[in-house]
């Protein structure tokens, strides 16, 4: 059965081997409250709140194998606030904040093991200001290490122009 066949109560979807697939509530022809996805494994692969349609309050998502792989906020929608993605191994690969569904403020990007790879700031979606990327390569040696730093005009002096 689809959300298109229920206009208010439970929806489940169902994995042919009969295992939920996901769950959640209608009203109005629209999500509300909480829906839960799952792997064919049965373990939890997304949670999320909606009223009226819309994503509201929290998300989060998990890897197959257990592991958190996203966390963020939803306000009317839009994300809002920190959101953080990450390795199966557990550890963050990038994170930073939204506002209005944009990114905006310090975003921080991490090598699988999780050492900084980058981080700088972004204004509306966009690269403003100085980044610093970074590198290491397994093998020690000259240049197996590094940091080269870049800057992005800021979105003020577009707008200057």
């Amino acid at each position: 059965m689809s959300d298109q066949e229920i206009e208010n109560g439970k929806n489940v979807s169902y994995f042919p081997d009969g295992k939920v697939e996901f769950q959640g509530s209608l009203k109005d022809g629209n999500k509300n409250g909480l829906w839960e996805h799952f792997y064919k494994t049965g373990q939890a692969k997304r949670k999320v709140n909606y009223m009226g349609g819309k994503q509201q309050g929290k998300e989060e998502q998990w890897h197959l194998n257990g592991q958190l792989s996203m966390s963020g906020n939803f306000q009317d929608g839009k994300k809002e606030g920190k959101f953080s993605w990450y390795y199966e191994n557990g550890n963050v690969e990038m994170e930073g904040p939204f506002a209005l569904d944009k990114r905006n403020g310090e975003w921080q990007f991490f090598y699988e093991s999780g050492t900084l790879g980058s981080k700088g700031q972004f204004k509306n979606d966009k690269l403003d200001g100085q980044w610093i990327y970074k590198w290491r390569f397994p093998e020690p040696g000259p240049g197996s290490v590094g940091e080269w730093r870049r800057n992005y005009p800021s979105l003020d002096q577009h707008m200057s122009l």
